[in-house]
């Protein structure tokens, strides 16, 4: 997570600025079918804490190039907003404390995530010059 003393933009593969660097940034999860608490639940909540930091700094650096009015800026902001609420959740899941509350949030995270994955697709079809990255979404993340 960005501290105040960090740059917003300091690596174009961790803060990117384009769609195609977003994707290049993301890092595929295979979420566990199981929710048992597992070192590969431990491993997707750690990719999917890394994907969500990206989507939202993603969102900051394309709040102050798009028009706030139009679609794109709204799908953006709202792949923002629900990466935060589901970065409360990985913080949730970690610090469950009984095998129901882990599962709980872990099912909470896979919906919102897929929410998310949802809203990426969705701006880059908006985005018609973009709209060939459409199909790498589910790929990479």
């Amino acid at each position: 997570m960005m501290t105040p003393e960090t740059p917003l933009r300091t690596d174009p593969l961790i803060d990117p600025d384009t769609p195609i660097r977003l994707l290049g940034a993301y890092r595929h999860i295979d979420f566990p079918t199981s929710s048992e608490r597992t070192p590969a639940w431990e491993q997707a909540l750690k990719l999917a804490q890394h994907n969500l930091e990206v989507t939202i700094r993603f969102a900051g650096g394309q709040a102050e190039v798009l028009p706030p009015d139009g679609e794109k800026y709204d799908t953006v902001m709202r792949a923002s907003r629900e990466a935060v609420d589901a970065l409360l959740t990985v913080k949730a899941a970690r610090s469950a404390s009984s095998p129901t509350d882990f599962h709980i949030q872990v099912e909470n995270l896979k919906r919102q995530y897929a929410s998310i994955v949802g809203h990426i697709q969705h701006m880059l079809f908006i985005d018609g010059h973009n709209r060939p990255l459409f199909g790498f979404v589910e790929e990479v993340m």
